[in-house]
């Protein structure tokens, strides 16, 4: 092999600096991940005005192996919904019936739909004016969506910068009267429908709602 084609195989590779990873897209172009996860103070729960929810829907648990299969985030602004993305993706595999059990998506509700790195350019243009106003994303068990979208913006060669919380932890600090903090127990603790659990942007739109009761109720305590 000859040795420009040699750096240009080295340049592929993933490299991990101080939590950004980095590689190079189609382009040639450096690609850099950054997605911070925060936690935030009392204060800042209670200053709360403006946040993205995110949620997604994949083929399995593992983001290094699987897939995400939709994509859902709804933006709110003081207790509005300002504007949401919901998009389907059509995966390199078939979709495990362990994962339709949960979501009901099928292989042929993805059959026409665009691919991930597709979705996740039109995700990217979504989010990046918002981002760009440190407008603070959020799910709810956020470790487990963002390592996903982690994965697909690497996979996909975009680049991104945001910051996020983790609606589970708050739940978990502020709302004490609940037997667990699973999303569902928490929709119907604060009497919030969802009339499509485990899709997307339904999910998304769920989970903000009831980060906006608690911050109603952080305020008052």
């Amino acid at each position: 092999m000859q040795k420009g084609k040699v750096k240009m195989v080295f340049e592929q590779f993933f490299k991990r600096i101080n939590g950004k990873i980095d590689n190079v897209n189609d382009d040639n172009r450096e690609v850099i991940i950054d997605m911070e996860k925060i936690n935030l103070t009392k204060k800042q729960v209670e200053n709360l005005k403006e946040f993205v929810v995110v949620d997604i829907e994949t083929t399995g648990l593992k983001p290094e192996v699987e897939e995400i299969i939709e994509i859902g985030a709804v933006y709110f602004k003081n207790g509005e919904i300002v504007s949401t993305f919901d998009r389907l993706i059509k995966p390199t595999k078939k979709i495990p019936a362990s994962a339709k059990k949960v979501n009901n998506i099928t292989d042929s509700m993805v059959a026409n739909e665009l691919s991930e790195k597709e979705v996740i350019k039109l995700f990217d243009n979504y989010i990046n004016e918002i981002s760009k106003r440190s407008v603070l994303f959020c799910a709810h068990n956020a470790s487990f969506d963002f390592s996903f979208l982690d994965t697909s913006f690497n996979r996909s060669g975009v680049s991104t910068s945001l910051k996020y919380f983790d609606t589970l932890q708050i739940a978990r600090k502020y709302v004490k009267e609940v037997e667990n903090h699973k999303q569902p127990t928490l929709a119907e603790y604060f009497e919030i429908k969802n009339l499509a659990t485990h899709r997307a942007c339904a999910d998304a739109e769920c989970c903000g709602k009831i980060l906006l009761k608690i911050i109603e109720s952080v305020k008052v305590k």
